[in-house]
């Protein structure tokens, strides 16, 4: 896609982005399904399994950012993460002590 871009409008310079699910908890498979839940109350069940792998961001703080970094090693510059947890604030400020300072800077 880059490919094209580049040869479409060279020298412009692109973000690319990722919309992000994310739910911290130090129970894994509750984190998953937190996603998992998310997802169907937004956009309608039933959410296949493989979609909540790709678009969700679950486990520890240290698992999450791990995951986000390796996002981050192949290009996307770009992140909207969405709280997939009823508890909005008290998910943001995990996210904000648990994640954000393990994340690479770009």
């Amino acid at each position: 896609m880059m490919e094209i871009a580049e040869k479409t409008y060279p020298g412009r310079k692109y973000a690319i982005g990722l919309n992000c699910f994310m739910n911290i908890d130090d129970d894994n498979r509750k984190a998953w399904e937190g996603v998992k839940s998310h997802l169907e109350d937004f956009h309608g069940p039933p959410i296949p399994d493989d979609l909540v792998d790709r678009w969700g961001c679950w486990g520890t703080g240290e698992e999450v950012a791990e995951r986000i970094n390796s996002y981050i090693d192949v290009g996307v510059t770009l992140f909207q993460f969405v709280v997939a947890n009823s508890d909005q604030f008290g998910m943001m400020k995990r996210i904000a002590e648990d994640v954000l300072p393990r994340l690479k800077r770009v």
